[in-house]
């Protein structure tokens, strides 16, 4: 509710607050602590403007407005107190509690009853102007002088509306400095406020461009004071950016972001000399007076504790900017593997104590372990945990981050090939830390591992971690095992072989056609052929291998034609069995396709399957068959090796004229149209040609 509008009489006791926020400061004020912006001193040339506020029987019909008054007088009180904290208890104004009051209620009751003896209007006795204000905003940060009983307002010369208008908004800002350092006790920026108002409310500056000298002076002198502490000059380059743009007067705040220039550095504000443009002539007492003003003492040595966590939450704001642009650059730099350039950032980012956001961290240590600078990634490495180490955060913040840290540089090792300092990051991981990296990193070092299939120490380390991760109750990927079945089938380590195998089945973990497909070829290669069979009866009875399972599942699960061109192929070039060969095709045709479909390598296996039969013309007839048919329903267009079986069987049984008749001149030129590539089958060819010739 708007007072002044509704009930003229309260709105005069809001003018007579408000004139009183706008009297003039003297110096012996701000020698109190420097807080007290508002003191009301008496002029000999001032003109006190008394009226008949609540006087008497005059206004007894605005009793039933007393509690809205009251609450008013609440409001500004509570104000008064922040405003003035560091300050002595206000006395003989109505504001203060008064001896032998009992509560709030009654202090302001007094307060109200000390209002009805003096008010000051801004014009003659009894009138009442509107253009001071009649609100509560007039009221942000006001302060009464102890002494004084009367509500005064002394003015040596009358201030412009746009200079009243820069006093409140400074008396707000100065209100707010100070709630908000209510826990530190002391904030230089608003003392710095407090000496601008006490300058402005002293001279009252008679030209905007005074007004703008005067506050970029003092605005300036402070940065300058404040370059020992960023986060106070960060503050401090906000409140002036606020308070210039909230004047209106674009070329001040132009002036003073060519002062501050927070580009150059985001925490450090200003390094440069004072505005450019003389202080007039008429300001030189104003800027002398300043000098004399002094700042409020230092908080007391038990209140340290309190001072520091709140100037480190302050600093802890202040840089997230700066730590949000440099984190970016580093995350570009990197990503354009620009190597000296990102190595620079990462320096001024450290020497501030600061680690990179969490991308930027990982591509860095990315790109110096691509670049193989191994040295430079443990000097970073070690930089960023000791920082980490030496921060405030909590245990469980602090934990998170050295895990993060751990996991980036673990996975930027692996990109970029180093196995052996991987390994070595593993273990100290699990004995700093007792944890594992994610799946995602531990997938990343088996692949390594993986491209060194004769290492015996590879393998022991793959065995070893998913050893880690079924102690930690962690159900590994089906891909961990399958590379680690890879290894041990590489080094013919069969044991070994079923035992993860063995492994996987009692962790839960589905194997897929991965899986089979290596087992498979471990016991053909061992010569096993009985076995290897089992394995593929076992893989066609799996659930997942059912028609009726649903067809995501029978994806994953089936994920390779492995298995069954291993099978084909043994069949075919090793114990020469085509019905063999072609039972598992009709297995394949049955149960998998379309999840699993036959390749060009199946193609040509099955051709030479056909090729087997002793009588070369129906072999010929079946094959050609084959390779229509597969080319009708599996979209597979021949190519010159699925003839090369052909030829290279009629060549060895030398039926010269059956190869040029039946496959060169008839299946290969007229109807599937294949030319012959490839130095096999070129030569083949040729040959075909030069017997048929003569």
């Amino acid at each position: 509710m708007h007072f002044a509008a509704a009930r003229p009489t309260v709105g005069k006791l809001w003018h007579a607050f408000a004139q009183a926020g706008r009297a003039p400061t003297t110096a012996s004020t701000a020698q109190q602590g420097g807080r007290q912006l508002f003191s009301v001193s008496q002029s000999n040339n001032s003109t006190v403007l008394q009226s008949a506020l609540l006087k008497g029987d005059d206004h007894h019909h605005h009793a039933d407005h007393a509690d809205a008054v009251r609450l008013r007088i609440l409001q500004a009180r509570a104000r008064f107190a922040a405003a003035n904290a560091t300050t002595a208890p206000l006395q003989g104004t109505g504001f203060n509690r008064a001896p032998g009051s009992s509560s709030v209620l009654d202090a302001a009751r007094e307060a109200a009853a000390a209002a009805r003896t003096s008010v000051v209007t801004a014009g003659a006795p009894g009138l009442w102007t509107p253009t001071s204000a009649s609100s509560s905003a007039d009221l942000a940060v006001p302060s009464l002088e102890p002494h004084h009983q009367d509500l005064v307002a002394a003015t040596a010369s009358p201030a412009d509306a746009s200079t009243v208008a820069l006093l409140r908004l400074l008396a707000r800002e100065h209100a707010t400095l100070l709630a908000d350092a209510s826990a530190s006790g002391t904030d230089p920026v608003a003392d710095v406020v407090a000496k601008l108002h006490q300058l402005l409310a002293a001279s009252s500056p008679a030209s905007p461009e005074q007004r703008r000298a005067l506050v970029l002076a003092v605005l300036a002198d402070a940065a300058r004071n404040l370059l020992a502490d960023p986060a106070a000059a960060a503050r401090l380059h906000l409140v002036a950016q606020r308070l210039l743009a909230r004047m209106g007067d674009l070329d001040a705040l132009r002036e003073w972001k060519k002062l501050a220039n927070p580009k150059a550095n985001a925490n450090a504000m200003i390094e440069a000399s004072p505005p450019a443009s003389p202080v007039p002539q008429v300001l030189e007492p104003v800027v002398q007076q300043q000098q004399t003003i002094e700042f409020a003492a230092p908080a007391p040595a038990a209140e340290a504790d309190a001072i520091h966590e709140a100037s480190q939450a302050q600093a802890e704001r202040d840089r997230k900017p700066y730590l949000e642009f440099k984190s970016n650059e580093l995350l570009s730099l990197a990503r354009g593997r620009q190597l000296a350039p990102a190595m620079q950032v990462f320096s001024a980012l450290t020497a501030k104590s600061l680690t990179p956001l969490g991308d930027a961290t990982h591509a860095y240590l990315e790109l110096l372990a691509g670049h193989h600078r191994l040295d430079s990634a443990d000097a970073a490495f070690r930089t960023l945990h000791a920082i980490e180490a030496a921060s405030a955060a909590s245990p469980s913040k602090l934990a998170r981050h050295q895990y993060f840290l751990y996991n980036s540089y673990l996975s930027a090792c692996c990109t970029a090939g180093h196995g052996d300092r991987a390994l070595t990051l593993y273990a100290e991981m699990k004995h700093a830390l007792g944890q594992l990296p994610d799946l995602r990193t531990i997938t990343r070092l088996f692949s390594v591992l993986a491209k060194r299939p004769t290492d015996a120490r590879a393998l022991a380390a793959m065995c070893d971690v998913l050893g880690d991760l079924r102690a930690a109750g962690i159900a590994p990927y089906p891909l961990l095992f399958n590379l680690a079945l890879s290894q041990a089938v590489a080094q013919r380590q069969r044991a070994t072989a079923d035992s993860l195998f063995a492994q996987m089945q009692a962790a839960g973990v589905v194997p897929t056609a991965v899986t089979f497909s290596t087992l498979i070829k471990g016991d053909l290669a061992a010569g096993d052929t009985g076995r290897a069979m089992a394995r593929f009866d076992l893989l066609c009875a799996h659930p997942h291998a059912q028609r009726w399972a649903p067809h995501a599942v029978r994806a994953q699960f089936a994920n390779s034609i492995g298995p069954f061109n291993a099978l084909i192929q043994h069949h075919v070039h090793t114990t020469r069995d085509a019905e063999k060969a072609h039972g598992v095709f009709a297995a394949l045709e049955r149960q998998f396709v379309p999840v699993v479909a036959p390749t060009g390598f199946t193609l040509h296996l099955l051709v030479a399957a056909c090729m087997l039969e002793r009588d070369s013309k129906v072999a010929v007839r079946q094959a050609t068959d084959l390779i229509r048919r597969m080319q009708a329903q599996y979209h597979l267009r021949p190519n010159a090796s699925h003839f090369l079986p052909i030829l290279e069987t009629l060549a060895h049984r030398g039926e010269w004229g059956l190869a040029r008749n039946e496959v060169v001149d008839r299946a290969m030129r007229r109807e599937f149209r294949v030319e012959a590539r490839g130095e096999a089958i070129e030569a083949l060819v040729a040959q075909v040609v030069a017997r048929t010739s003569t």
